[in-house]
């Protein structure tokens, strides 16, 4: 019971209740753009959790701050 209490607690992030569109029309970017970064971002998120859910969040939320949120990471990774 408190594990769901803590979950439900992570999930209630900026992205929390928008769709992929939504991200994509605040940014000006498409759908498919926000599907890949957000398919990316989960993957790297699963490192911190190993629950998908969680990780979907978690990448959503840095989405709606900003759209290649991953793109950036891996190029700062890079160097």
């Amino acid at each position: 019971m408190q594990f769901d209490h803590l979950i439900e607690n992570l999930l209630q992030g900026l992205a929390t209740g928008k769709t992929e569109k939504q991200i994509a029309d605040k940014h000006g970017v498409s759908v498919e753009q926000v599907m890949k970064q957000l398919e990316i971002g989960t993957n790297v998120e699963m490192e911190h959790t190993k629950c998908p859910k969680v990780a979907r969040q978690i990448a959503s939320d840095h989405l709606w701050e900003r759209p290649d949120y991953y793109l950036k990471l891996k190029q700062i990774e890079k160097n």
